[in-house]
């Protein structure tokens, strides 16, 4: 081959390849992971585990876009109250973890690294403070550890929520808690089951106590039941749902002391008290709804206080740019998603409440509200 056509092709494709390529740590994200609240005393930190596409090829043909590529991901804190980032990890191939539960203190972790396993981060910084090697220092009678892929973490490594410390299975089949502030391990006889379910964000009907939920109508504008004024209506509306683990762990508490436990589990057979009211509050519930039937719509978000089977509206507040339906405003403005290096997954959706601020994730933007007035605080692209 021709030496200057083969130092022309090398440029060609260099120039391809940077086309193409991002940096994991400025980019905007493909995708989100994980998101989990770290609230202490004086500060709500979000911890968000955000999906970086690197696009290798891209092509298009009479069957669609086909693109291939390779995913990296990174971890960002950002404090509730203003959304201002204020770590950034990027993780090294093959050292990947997830978000397991925060305890007060630590956020623990669990990496598929050999080296690192089972292990504690400092929430702010995300600076690791204790591995697998200094926790197995510490507790010796465990043994070993299982060493799993990190999809099947969960089935070894769980986060109590309800008595906030870690619980882990060592290679021979026993399980050990770590107590909270030394990380000492002592025996348990069984794993819990059904620890960390999936939770929805949206549902149709959320609880406020045990025998008392709050639910809406079907078809497209919505009411409340039980409401017999019809005041208030919704197009397309939802219920916010609760899906902090301690959050509803304390909700559980509160409601067995009023009813008793053997009462409690017969309600959860009975029915999903997993769908709490966000913010497990019993006197106020959040709504989502479309702007309109367009496909361009937006969300809107509203709190009601609830007295019994009467409603009175706190506030209402519309997120402009952030879409009801994103795939009918794709086919309505292609123009507006139009994606030169990455592969953008909008399925992911979360709200929560901390320390006054109602934090959502939709559509790869994260934004809060003031919980009290619905004022917008702050709104980023992740």
């Amino acid at each position: 081959m021709n030496k200057r056509i083969f130092l022309l092709l090398c440029v060609g494709y260099t120039m391809l390849i940077s086309c193409f390529h991002k940096s994991p740590e400025t980019a905007l994200a493909d995708n989100v992971a994980q998101i989990l609240i770290c609230e202490t005393e004086t500060q709500s930190y979000l911890i968000c585990k955000e999906e970086i596409f690197q696009v290798r090829s891209k092509s298009s043909g009479q069957r669609g876009t086909y693109i291939s590529g390779d995913k990296k991901y990174r971890y960002s804190v950002r404090e509730a109250n203003s959304g201002k980032l204020l770590t950034r990890l990027v993780s090294k191939p093959n050292e990947d973890f997830n978000l397991l539960g925060f305890d007060g203190k630590l956020l623990w972790c669990y990496s598929a690294d050999p080296k690192i396993g089972l292990h504690a981060r400092n929430p702010a910084s995300l600076k690791m403070v204790i591995n697998k090697g200094g926790l197995l220092s510490l507790n010796p009678a465990i043994g070993q550890m299982p060493r799993v892929p990190l999809a099947e973490a969960y089935r070894f490594y769980q986060f109590d929520s309800e008595h906030n410390s870690m619980l882990l299975l060592n290679n021979n089949g026993f399980v050990f808690r770590l107590a909270q502030k030394t990380l000492l391990a002592s025996n348990e006889k069984t794993m819990p089951s059904n620890l960390n379910p999936i939770i929805y964000p949206l549902s149709s009907v959320v609880y406020l106590d045990a025998e008392r939920e709050v639910s809406l109508t079907p078809d497209v504008r919505n009411y409340f039941r039980k409401d017999h004024s019809n005041e208030y209506s919704f197009l397309m509306g939802k219920l916010l749902v609760e899906n902090d683990r301690q959050k509803i762990a304390a909700f559980k508490h509160r409601v067995i002391g009023k009813i008793g436990a053997t009462k409690w589990d017969a309600l959860s057979m009975q029915s999903s008290l997993s769908s709490v009211s966000l913010g497990a509050d019993s006197n106020t519930v959040y709504i989502m709804e479309a702007t309109n039937l367009q496909d361009t719509a937006n969300i809107h978000l509203s709190a009601y206080h609830v007295v019994e089977n009467s409603y009175k509206k706190k506030w209402g507040s519309t997120i402009g740019g952030i879409y009801y339906n994103y795939t009918a405003a794709l086919r309505a403005n292609p123009k507006a998603f139009v994606f030169s290096s990455g592969n953008p997954d909008y399925d992911f959706e979360w709200f929560g409440l901390t320390k006054g601020v109602l934090v959502g994730v939709r559509m790869l933007y994260m934004f809060g509200l003031d919980a009290n007035s619905g004022k917008l605080l702050w709104k980023v692209k992740i």
